[in-house]
């Protein structure tokens, strides 16, 4: 994806395809959302490079990472980061990419809403699904009212963050722990990207190194959910970005690797 932009995007890491042959697509250098005409053959856009739209996020909304994309009817949601920890959604109009709202941790920290570094959405329907990997859950958010439905994942108190202008790295550093990573069902070690598809939640984690098939309840809100399949990573490798293309799961293999792993699930 990188290489067959040829310089459109710099750093591109999610796209987003609309029914008009173009695509917004997420630079994570530039912190950009740029729209752009698309071949579909090649998966390049059409050269010269026309940019429709192109905003910036850092300058426009103080987002200085963005991490994924989702269409969601007529509208773009974009997975952001404010002071590079605290996740946000920003809901775009998908043709202008006119902002419509922004939600998720609006609360002091520790609050419901609150998004720890999250890396991957998904959306079906009102409701988005985000990878909140260093809360180690799946937040559910209904995107058009911008409210918290609920959580998947282990129970506890989320451990205090003491070095807040090295956040990330203090979660990495000796002796960190977090009572809420778990590797039962719907039990999560860094979730890190999510795919919705057909009433069916695919998330991939990095930490716990394998794949959860998750059906999802008619009532989200209400209902729990039910795992009905474990993939383990092959060769216990680091797991990143997931999609389902209506037949097969594809799934990256570490962040920032170079190969894709392909399987053919139960469901």
């Amino acid at each position: 994806l990188g290489s067959g932009f040829r310089g459109a995007v710099r750093t591109p890491i999610a796209i987003a395809l609309l029914e008009d042959r173009t695509a917004w697509v997420v630079s994570f250098d530039e912190r950009t959302v740029t729209r752009l005409h698309m071949d579909l053959a090649i998966m390049y856009p059409v050269v010269p490079a026309q940019t429709l739209v192109e905003i910036d996020f850092e300058d426009r909304y103080n987002c200085d990472r963005i991490n994924d994309c989702a269409l969601a009817g007529d509208a773009l949601l974009v997975l952001g980061a404010v002071d590079g920890k605290y996740g946000q959604i920003f809901v775009l109009d998908s043709q202008t990419g006119d902002l419509r709202c922004r939600f998720g941790s609006t609360a002091p920290p520790g609050g419901v809403d609150e998004l720890r570094v999250p890396f991957g959405l998904d959306a079906a329907g009102d409701y988005c699904f985000v990878a909140d990997t260093y809360n180690q859950s799946i937040a559910i958010f209904n995107w058009r009212e911008g409210t918290l439905v609920r959580r998947y994942g282990k129970q506890a108190d989320a451990p205090e963050i003491n070095d807040v202008e090295n956040w990330e790295l203090d979660i990495h550093r000796q002796g960190y722990t977090d009572e809420r990573r778990g590797t039962g069902p719907c039990e999560f070690i860094e979730p890190y990207s999510v795919a919705v598809r057909d009433r069916f939640l695919y998330v991939s984690e990095r930490g716990g190194r394998r794949i959860q098939i998750i059906r999802l309840p008619d009532d989200l809100a209400a209902s729990e959910p039910e795992v009905v399949q474990i993939i383990d990573s092959p060769n216990g490798d680091r797991l990143s970005g997931i999609c389902h293309d209506g037949s097969r799961l594809w799934c990256m293999g570490p962040p920032q690797g170079s190969f894709a792993y392909l399987f053919a699930p139960i469901v």
